[in-house]
């Protein structure tokens, strides 16, 4: 199962998953030497003993070698949106993540739980504004 960390820009959401790369003993996966170099450093300033981050360049090869750890164990990924970006080669305009729980048979029964959300808004927000009746 995914777990996801969102949040505006400076909320922390970096932090939380450098504690989470240090206690589960996980890679980061980031998006380019310089996320990779500023990661390293915000560890360091927090007092975090973590691996050293694999930036998507080098996870081909990361893969050849031991990949026991990242297939078995997990990864922790940061800027998603940024990594998928660079994969597609395109700017990411809306993106889809399951919720895990059951599949409904009808279609129908999802609608009301689909909410769109911008990356400078917490979900919770966007699902307030989307059903009054929550507010």
């Amino acid at each position: 199962m995914t777990n996801w960390i969102y949040g505006p820009r400076c909320s922390g959401k970096t932090t939380r998953l450098i504690e989470l790369a240090e206690k589960h003993d996980a890679y980061i996966v980031v998006s380019s030497e310089r996320r990779r170099l500023q990661l390293l450093n915000t560890a360091r300033r927090m007092g975090k003993d973590i691996r050293n981050p694999i930036t998507l360049q080098e996870l081909p090869f990361h893969m050849t070698g031991n990949p026991y750890l990242m297939t078995h164990h997990g990864v922790l990924v940061d800027d998603t949106a940024d990594i998928l970006e660079r994969i597609i080669g395109a700017r990411v305009m809306y993106a889809v993540a399951n919720t895990h729980e059951e599949p409904c048979r009808n279609a129908d029964e999802w609608f009301p739980k689909l909410i769109e959300f911008g990356s400078d808004e917490f979900p919770d927000e966007a699902l307030k504004r989307a059903n009054p009746a929550l507010r």
